[in-house]
């Protein structure tokens, strides 16, 4: 990644953080820009300098740690994906899902800050409803189930994202077909999962709608390795 490449990724998540009215998003996406500027050794003035066009369409490949054995994470993201305004493409390599997110780049850093974090969430929604329990194979189904409960709440939202959007990925919104203009540019070519039926119980559905889709709601940074 160049230099002016990093300059312009530091500017979108400072526009971010600046734009939103919430708290816990702004110490998210200023603890990145932080983060950004230390590494690669670079002043505020320069992004400053840089913010002319700070949200570029583009692709890049995500940072978070997917087994093959979630495959409700796996899905989720797609879910999660189109609620932030960009799009999820996945591959199977090994015992992991790699994938890529393609959209503005104030949608991709979205989706990759809330993305680990939100995984997180629903593990530990399935852990909460495994408490007393002695099924050892119960963790796991219950991630299951919480995972698809949040999918179909997700896409009950959809419809209503472009509102939502505005607040949370501010310059991100762009309209559907630039989205898929950059999709057709990208994958020439590309397989489209099928639908299947997703089952959960009553408690997973309410554990679900526990899942914050705004912020970090301890204020900390999100966890890359998921195990």
């Amino acid at each position: 990644m160049t230099r002016e490449s990093i300059k312009t990724k530091i500017a979108a998540l400072l526009a971010k953080a600046e734009g939103t009215d919430n708290e816990f998003e702004a110490q998210t996406f200023m603890a990145k820009v932080n983060e950004l500027l230390e590494k690669h050794q670079i002043e505020m003035h320069e992004i400053r300098q840089a913010q002319g066009d700070q949200d570029p369409m583009g692709k890049q490949t995500g940072e978070t740690n997917v087994y093959a054995s979630m495959l409700w994470a796996r899905d989720l993201g797609g879910m999660l994906a189109r609620y932030y305004g960009c799009r999820y493409v996945y591959y199977r390599r090994g015992n992991h899902f790699d994938y890529e997110v393609v959209g503005r780049e104030s949608a991709r850093m979205t989706f990759e800050l809330m993305f680990p974090f939100i995984i997180t969430q629903v593990r530990l929604q399935a852990k909460h409803l495994c408490v007393g329990s002695y099924n050892v194979a119960s963790k796991s189904v219950m991630e299951r189930e919480v995972g698809q409960a949040l999918i179909v709440r997700i896409a009950r939202m959809v419809k209503d994202a472009e509102a939502q959007r505005v607040v949370l990925t501010g310059k991100g919104l762009i309209p559907v077909s630039d989205l898929d203009a950059a999709m057709a540019d990208f994958y020439p070519v590309l397989k489209t999962a099928k639908n299947k039926p997703l089952r959960f119980s009553g408690d997973a559905w309410n554990a679900a709608q526990k899942v914050s889709l705004h912020h970090q709601a301890t204020g900390r940074g999100p966890t890359k390795m998921i195990k």
